[in-house]
C-alpha cells in the first residue's frame, strides 16, 4: 500500500536480519538478527512498547536467559534451556514496578525461582555452596540429584537430602563439573474422595557445574 513494511538484509544468500516496521514507518514491530541456527529476536506488543528479547533456536525455541518488559520496564528474566530433546523453563526472576523482586508468588510462570552457586576446593573434597529459591510460598524439601554422563539418567547414589535452601554441602572431586539439578517440592493432602491420600508439586532447576569456577 506504498509503506514500507518490512526490511531485511542478506549475506551470500542467508539472511542476516529482518526489520518489521508499524503502519506509520517510523518504528518496529519486531527485529531479528540471524547467526547460524540462532536469532536474536526483539519484539513489541500492540501497542509499539518493548515486549520481550534474546535467543532463539532454528527462530522458534527459546533458549538462554530472556528479558520480558512491560511499559518499557524490565517484568521478568526468565531462563529457558534445552534437556532430553525438550524445552524447559528452568530460572524465573520477576520484579514489581519498582524494580524489586517479587518472591511470594506461587505459580511457576510468574514466580521467583533460581540459584546461585559457588564452589571452593580442599585437598579432597570441594565444597558446594548453593542459595536456592523455592518457586513454593509453602516450606518445601530440596534434593541435589547429579546426573549420569550426558543423559537424563539419575545418579540414584548422589541423591542429597539438602537440611535448608541456603547452605553448603561437601562433594567428591568426581562431581566437580557434573551437571545435575536441584529438586525442588513439597507434598499436600488431597480432597476427600481422591485416589490418592496426597499430592506433590515440584520444579526441577538444573544447573552445569562446569559453568561454575572452582575457587
Amino acid at each position: 500500500m506504498g509503506t514500507l513494511h518490512v526490511k531485511g538484509f542478506f549475506t551470500h544468500r542467508k539472511a542476516d536480519s529482518f526489520y518489521k516496521y508499524n503502519a506509520d514507518g517510523k518504528t518496529y514491530k519486531w527485529q531479528k538478527y540471524y547467526d547460524g541456527h540462532s536469532t536474536r529476536s526483539v519484539e513489541y506488543d500492540k501497542r509499539d512498547k518493548l515486549e520481550k528479547m534474546d535467543m532463539y533456536l532454528h527462530d522458534t525455541i527459546k533458549v538462554g536467559w530472556w528479558d520480558f518488559y512491560k511499559n518499557n520496564k524490565t517484568e521478568a528474566k526468565r531462563e529457558y534451556i534445552i534437556l532430553c530433546d525438550d524445552q524447559y523453563l528452568n530460572q524465573a526472576i520477576v520484579f514489581d514496578k519498582n524494580g524489586d523482586t517479587i518472591y511470594k508468588k506461587d505459580d511457576l510462570f510468574n514466580a521467583t525461582t533460581f540459584y546461585k552457586l559457588r564452589k571452593v576446593s580442599d585437598e579432597n573434597f570441594f565444597r558446594l555452596y548453593y542459595d536456592v529459591r523455592s518457586i513454593f510460598s509453602v516450606k518445601n524439601t530440596l534434593q541435589l540429584i547429579f546426573l549420569n554422563g550426558d543423559n537424563c539418567e539419575e545418579d540414584v547414589d548422589t541423591i542429597i537430602e539438602l537440611k535448608s535452601n541456603r547452605g553448603y554441602v561437601d562433594l567428591d572431586k568426581k562431581y566437580v563439573d557434573k551437571h545435575g539439578f536441584f529438586f525442588d517440592f513439597y507434598g499436600y493432602k488431597m480432597p476427600k474422595g481422591s485416589k490418592t491420600p496426597y499430592g506433590l508439586r515440584h520444579h526441577k532447576k538444573y544447573f552445569d557445574l562446569k559453568k561454575v569456577k572452582l575457587k
